[in-house]
C-alpha cells in the first residue's frame, strides 16, 4: 500500500462491503501490523488538515457517518506520530482512536462494521495501560492511581451504551453485537475492581439486566467471566446468598481443563460465601479438574479451607477463629474477614447446637450449652492467642466471666429467633422446648426466604 489515497480507498472498498475483517486489518492498533510502517512514510509530512481534507474526498457511506471519519483522521494521525520506540510517548494517540471509536458506534446501522475493532482495540489498550499506569506508581510513588485506566473505562462505558441503544439488538442476527456487549462489560467491570471503584459496577449490571439478553445467544466462557463479576459484586455488599448462586453456577459450567487460576480464583469465593449460608463444598470434586492437581495455590486454598469447613461443621468456634487470626492478611484482601466474624459465628454456634443436641438425646439445656461453650472456646487459650488483637475483643472469649448461662441463653434466642432452629426458651424456668420436627431447619432454605435472589438477575438462570 504505497499511498494514502490507496489506503483510504480500500477502507472505503471494506464499507462497502461490509467487510468487517478487512476493517479490522486497515485500522487495528496493533503497532506490528504489516501496513503501519508503510503508510507512516505516506503520512511523514501531512498535516491533520490536509489529513482530513483527503478522508472528506472519501464521501464514506454517502457522509452518512461522519464520526466515522473522526474515527479515520485519528487513526492515521496516530499512524504518522507513533513512536516505536516509546509506548508511553504514543498511548495517548492511541487512547483518543479508542474514544472516536466508540463515538463511531453511536450510529447503529452501521456499527456492525466496527465490533471486530472493538474487541481488537480494547484486547490491545487495557495490558498496554495497566503496565504504563503501574510503572508510573511506582516512580512516582503513588498507590491506586490508575489515570489513564480510568480514563479507559469512560471509553469503554461510552462504547457500551452506544451498542446497547441498538434496539434489535435481542435479535439473532445481532448475536455478535450481544456478545461484544458482554465483551465490554466485563473489561469494564474489571477495571472498576482494579481501579477499586467496584459500586461502579452496579450501573453496568443493571443496564445488562434492562436488556434481558437470550443467554443461548452468549457464549458460556463469556457468562462464566460476567457471572463471576456479579458475584463478586454482591460478594463485597454482604449479599453472600446472591454471591453464592453465581459463584456455584460458574464452577459447576467450568470444563474439566479450565485454566487452574481460574478455577482458585472462584473457589476462593465461592468457599467462604457457601459458608455463610450453610452450604458446604464437596472437596473431592477438586478432582474432576486435572490443571488444579499438584497445583501449589490449589494445595495453599486446600489446606486453608480444608480445616476451616471442619471446624465449622463441629461448632469449633475456637479453631476456626485461630485459622482466620492466622490468615488474617488473605482473608483482609479477599474483603470478608468482618464478614465471617460478624455473620459465621452464629451458624457455629449452631452446628455446635446440632452435637449437643445428638449427644443429649435430642434434647438441649443451658447449664450442658454452658459447659460445652466453656470447653470449646477454652477462655484461657485464647486470650493466649488473641490477646492484643481484634479477633480477641471481636468474639469476646477472652474469660469465663462470658460464657454464663445468661451467654448460652443468648445464643439460643439469636438462633431461635433467625429461625435457625424450631423451638422456644420458656422466661421463667429457662427450659428449652424444641419442635419434634425440623429441629433445624436447613440453613439455605431459611436465608432463601429471607434474602430472596435477585429477581432482574434471573435472565441468567434461563436455559
Amino acid at each position: 500500500m504505497s499511498s494514502i489515497a490507496e489506503y483510504l480507498n480500500s477502507v472505503s472498498q471494506c464499507l462497502n462491503r461490509k467487510d468487517s475483517s478487512g476493517l479490522l486489518n486497515l485500522l487495528t492498533l496493533d503497532p506490528t501490523a504489516n501496513h503501519i510502517p508503510v503508510l507512516q512514510k505516506s503520512l511523514i509530512n501531512i498535516t491533520n488538515r490536509q489529513l482530513q481534507e483527503f478522508i472528506s474526498k472519501e464521501n464514506y457511506l454517502d457522509n452518512n457517518w461522519p464520526s466515522f471519519d473522526n474515527y479515520v483522521l485519528s487513526y492515521l494521525i496516530y499512524v504518522r506520530d507513533f513512536n516505536p520506540w516509546s509506548i508511553l510517548e504514543s498511548i495517548d494517540l492511541m487512547i483518543k482512536v479508542s474514544n472516536d471509536l466508540s463515538i463511531s458506534l453511536n450510529n447503529n446501522t452501521y456499527n456492525n462494521n466496527l465490533l471486530y475493532l472493538v474487541q481488537d482495540t480494547f484486547d490491545i489498550l487495557i495490558p498496554l495501560i495497566k503496565k504504563i499506569d503501574t510503572k508510573l506508581m511506582i516512580i512516582d510513588k503513588r498507590t491506586n492511581n490508575y489515570t489513564r485506566l480510568s480514563n479507559l473505562s469512560t471509553i469503554l462505558l461510552k462504547s457500551l451504551n452506544n451498542l446497547r441503544s441498538d434496539l434489535d439488538l435481542n435479535l439473532p442476527s445481532n448475536k455478535f453485537k450481544q456478545s461484544i456487549v458482554m465483551y465490554l462489560s466485563i473489561k469494564l467491570c474489571q477495571i472498576y475492581y482494579l481501579i477499586d471503584s467496584p459500586m461502579l459496577c452496579n450501573n453496568v449490571f443493571s443496564n445488562i439486566n434492562n436488556l434481558n439478553l437470550n443467554v443461548k445467544n452468549l457464549q458460556k466462557s463469556q457468562l462464566i467471566q460476567y457471572r463471576f463479576l456479579v458475584g463478586k459484586f454482591h460478594f463485597l455488599q454482604s449479599n453472600f446468598l446472591n454471591a453464592f448462586n453465581h459463584f456455584n453456577w460458574c464452577f459447576n459450567n467450568l470444563h474439566s481443563m479450565t485454566n487452574s487460576n481460574i478455577i482458585i480464583t472462584i473457589l476462593k469465593y465461592l468457599i467462604p460465601s457457601g459458608l455463610l449460608i450453610g452450604k458446604v463444598i464437596n472437596f473431592n470434586n477438586f478432582g474432576n479438574f486435572n490443571t488444579i492437581i499438584l497445583n501449589n495455590s490449589a494445595n495453599y486454598l486446600i489446606n486453608l479451607y480444608k480445616p476451616l469447613t471442619i471446624f465449622y461443621k463441629n461448632g469449633d468456634l475456637f479453631n476456626f477463629t485461630k485459622i482466620l487470626f492466622n490468615n488474617k492478611n488473605y482473608f483482609v484482601k479477599l474483603g470478608i474477614i468482618s464478614s465471617f466474624i460478624q455473620r459465621i459465628r452464629i451458624l457455629i454456634f449452631r452446628n455446635l447446637m446440632i452435637k449437643i443436641y445428638k449427644i443429649n438425646n435430642n434434647s438441649l439445656n443451658i447449664n450442658l450449652i454452658t459447659k460445652t461453650l466453656i470447653l470449646i472456646l477454652n477462655p484461657n487459650e485464647s486470650k493466649l492467642n488473641f490477646k492484643n488483637e481484634f479477633l480477641f475483643y471481636v468474639f469476646n472469649i477472652g474469660n469465663n466471666e462470658y460464657l454464663s448461662n445468661t451467654y448460652s441463653e443468648n445464643i439460643l434466642i439469636n438462633l431461635i429467633d433467625n429461625n435457625l432452629i424450631k423451638g422456644k426458651i420458656t422466661a421463667s424456668t429457662k427450659l428449652i422446648s424444641l419442635s419434634k420436627t425440623g429441629t433445624f431447619p436447613d440453613i439455605y432454605t431459611v436465608y432463601q426466604t429471607k434474602y430472596p435472589l435477585s429477581s432482574n438477575e434471573k435472565w441468567m438462570d434461563r436455559s
